[in-house]
């Protein structure tokens, strides 16, 4: 990724810390915070943790389960970092692939048809396909805060279903269109 591009990034994080965004509202690095659902009960799962010693422990749970008993949900709550590891090795198996340049490439060319005002991406294949190269590079330099919203921009939900021992992710549309367009302009195209 050229450094022009991550030092855009950046820009853009340290100007959303700055403002007020919603990344500085959460202290405990839950970055499937407002993403995650119980799949067993349809109700969003929440943020919490305990801590243990000097140890902090931290959990997504069902929302039933905490308004009325871990007995009112069969999968009530699962470790917050192992979720979030997972859905962010679905996203770096997905921009490794072919496929993955293909259709993001496909999706940017038929939004810049229909909305032609609107999409000021240009991106050639080639930088395509650096930049997805680039993901899990630049995962690794962001905070806890900056790969929340950029989880945010990506992903629309996450159904996590214990029961069944499943997690079903649905990305955003124009999840990756929405993050360049924050690099490219400084402000989010509508997903």
């Amino acid at each position: 990724m050229p450094e022009e591009v991550f030092l855009q990034v950046q820009a853009v994080l340290k100007r959303d810390l700055k403002t007020g965004a919603s990344v500085s509202r959460n202290k405990h690095g839950a970055l499937l915070k407002g993403l995650i659902r119980c799949g067993s009960c349809d109700c969003a799962m929440l943020h919490s943790y305990t801590n243990k010693g000097n140890r902090r422990r931290r959990y997504y749970v069902c929302r039933k389960a905490q308004q009325h008993g871990w007995a009112s949900c069969p999968a009530p709550s699962l470790q917050a970092p192992e979720i979030e590891r997972f859905v962010a090795e679905q996203i770096k198996q997905i921009a490794a692939s072919p496929e993955m340049l293909e259709a993001t490439l496909e999706q940017v060319r038929q939004q810049a048809a229909t909305n032609p005002g609107r999409v000021s991406i240009v991106a050639t294949e080639a930088e395509v396909a650096a930049t997805l190269a680039e993901f899990d590079r630049l995962w690794h330099t962001l905070t806890g805060g900056e790969k929340a919203r950029v989880l945010s921009l990506l992903v629309e939900h996450v159904i996590y279903d214990g029961v069944a021992g499943q997690v079903s992710i649905t990305f955003r549309p124009a999840g990756l269109q929405s993050l360049g367009g924050e690099l490219a302009g400084g402000k989010v195209v509508a997903a």
